[in-house]
């Protein structure tokens, strides 16, 4: 058995007495005493630690690849999100909201003046079929109506193009300062 201090085996290892110590806290480098090591137990611990390490970057290497597999899919596929994004196939989540927005606001309406227009003809109505069939002709008249109306999507389409440099509570990211001008 030879045994080494701490000075000699840095120098058989080629690394600091820093290191060592961090080998022998962290990784488990064998050691007989304080300061005092087993410079062959020390060498091929040392041997099996580097190869373990070459083992986990040659695994890396292979993940690696695969990580950058999978950027250029994700990349490929947020390039042809904005394309049909920019070609109108698709429209963001906001502009989606707000036009289906615009159509309930117009159903709602639609619905609502049902009553007021019907409600002279009902009441008048002396056979619950002749009240239902009433009933039944506007509501259809109305669903066609609903069916035909164009909701004006060009503002929505702008908006889009052009959203992403606006920020998205609407203020600008200046404050004006209220001085006076003048005399």
């Amino acid at each position: 058995m030879t045994y080494a201090n701490l000075e000699q085996l840095s120098n058989v290892l080629k690394l600091t007495p820093q290191m060592i110590n961090r080998h022998v806290k962290d990784h488990g480098m064998p050691r007989i005493s304080r300061g005092e090591y087993d410079l062959v137990k020390c060498v091929h611990w040392y041997i099996d630690y580097l190869n373990e390490r070459i083992k986990e970057a040659s695994r890396g290497t292979e993940s690696e690849a695969q990580g950058r597999q999978r950027l250029i899919i994700a990349t490929a596929d947020l390039r042809e999100l904005e394309l049909s994004v920019a070609c109108a196939e698709l429209i963001e989540i906001d502009v989606a909201v707000e036009l289906w927005q615009k159509i309930a606001v117009t159903f709602r309406t639609k619905m609502m003046l049902i009553p007021t227009k019907l409600a002279p003809q009902i009441i008048n109505c002396k056979d619950p079929n002749e009240a239902q069939l009433i009933l039944e002709t506007e509501i259809q008249e109305a669903l066609l109506d609903l069916s035909q109306t164009k909701i004006d999507t060009s503002t929505l389409r702008r908006r889009e193009r052009f959203g992403r440099f606006r920020p998205k509570n609407g203020r600008t990211s200046s404050k004006a300062k209220r001085k006076r001008v003048g005399g």
